[in-house]
């Protein structure tokens, strides 16, 4: 089996809150919809990276802040409780949200961010 093409899609930020703290969330799209992506598996010598999973927020609104002067492109307009969003960050289940373990879809590494 080959490698995913690099896609040249956006990886925007999602301002999300887990009723303890506020913090950004890569968010992708991928299949049509809006994906977070709370890790990520780099390839520094390539030049990848790739979800190890994805969580589908379908089940929660996400207000779009692009072009609003905000420095994220969406937020999340209500908690998701901490229990909940802790599973979902290490891939488990969760009733009620999709989790998709290693899409076939890369991106180009990032920068580190200090």
């Amino acid at each position: 089996m080959s490698d995913p093409p690099i896609s040249n899609d956006p990886i925007y930020q999602t301002m999300i809150s887990d009723e303890q703290s506020m913090f950004p969330i890569a968010t992708i799209q991928y299949q049509g919809k809006l994906w977070f992506v709370p890790r990520w598996l780099v390839n520094d010598h390539e030049g990848w990276q790739t979800p190890t999973h994805i969580i589908c927020p379908d089940n929660v609104q996400l207000q779009d802040l692009r072009g609003k002067g905000f420095h994220y492109d969406f937020g999340l307009t209500a908690p998701i409780p901490k229990p909940v969003f802790d599973r979902l960050c290490q891939g488990k289940p969760v009733s009620g949200w999709t989790v998709i373990q290693r899409p076939p879809i890369r991106f180009p590494k990032q920068p580190s961010i200090h």
